[in-house]
């Protein structure tokens, strides 16, 4: 796993620091969730399965249409 040093702004880190001591949780955790909430939610990467699979799924259903349609 790479280590990257991370800097943040001082007013930054106090509500990092503030959400894991009301969490309980060490900063660590508090900055993996945030980085994986990111990038789950980041559209230009991330396509839902459920998506994909309902696409692939009409195009079977709906082969012969979308031929017909495209001539």
């Amino acid at each position: 796993m790479a280590t990257e040093v991370l800097q943040v702004s001082p007013e930054l880190h106090s509500a990092i620091q503030h959400i894991a001591e009301r969490d309980g949780v060490e900063v660590e955790t508090v900055l993996k969730e945030a980085l994986r909430l990111y990038a789950e939610s980041n559209p230009r990467d991330n396509v839902r399965s459920e998506v994909v699979a309902n696409f692939q799924d009409s195009l079977e259903k709906n082969r012969e249409l979308y031929r017909m349609l495209a001539q």
